[in-house]
């Protein structure tokens, strides 16, 4: 549901993903609170560079941070490829609050959506899309499997952001952002421009 509050016509379309909307995908979803600012949710997403750290025994173990990343800005849009553009593989974030990770063009995603509750608490909706097995009840089975998968992975993110001080990124001012933060630096640039405190 998005919701506009400006006094004339918003000047563009929703933001979405279009590889989202067409294809034959199944889908598991889940929902989960983090006692966290909306941003220092946002920017888990954007650092790839935590993969091997956070996630040493789940998704980071073979991420080579040594590679070169390419980085795509845009006024509304951060897009990037971890493992480097052939891989296929990307990030993409939409302004305001929604993020895909594309693993596998048309074959196998991931969607987050990140809602401010309060100052204090974020809502962040995920979506797994995969489309290797569509047949009834299998599916199930497959999207049960990676909807566990995932909450595997988002406990490990979650234990690092909740401790994160300031509360916002914005307001910090002691941190010093590498290369591998090209996708943070951006963010925070776009989002003092344009959006109100939350």
């Amino acid at each position: 549901l998005w919701i506009w509050l400006g006094s004339q016509e918003p000047d563009s379309e929703v933001p979405w993903f279009q590889p989202l909307i067409t294809g034959n995908w199944s889908h598991s979803h889940q929902v989960t609170e983090w006692p966290a600012h909306v941003t220092r949710c946002i920017e888990n997403q954007l650092d790839y560079a935590h993969l091997p750290f956070v996630h040493k025994n789940t998704i980071g173990s073979n991420v080579d941070l040594s590679r070169s990343v390419e980085f795509e800005t845009a006024s509304e849009v951060i897009r990037f490829f971890p493992s480097g553009r052939e891989a296929g593989s990307f990030i993409e974030f939409r302004f305001p609050n929604i993020w895909m990770l594309t693993i596998v063009p048309g074959k196998f995603a991931q969607m987050m959506a990140f809602v401010p509750v309060s100052e204090s608490v974020t809502r962040l909706y995920l979506r797994g899309y995969q489309s290797f097995v569509t047949l009834i009840g299998l599916s199930t089975v497959f999207d049960t499997i990676g909807a566990w998968q995932s909450r595997v992975i988002l406990n490990q993110d979650r234990e690092v952001v909740v401790s994160q001080h300031p509360p916002s990124s914005i307001e910090s001012s002691h941190e010093i952002l590498y290369p591998s933060d090209s996708a943070i630096k951006f963010f925070r640039s776009r989002w003092s421009e344009t959006q109100k405190p939350v």
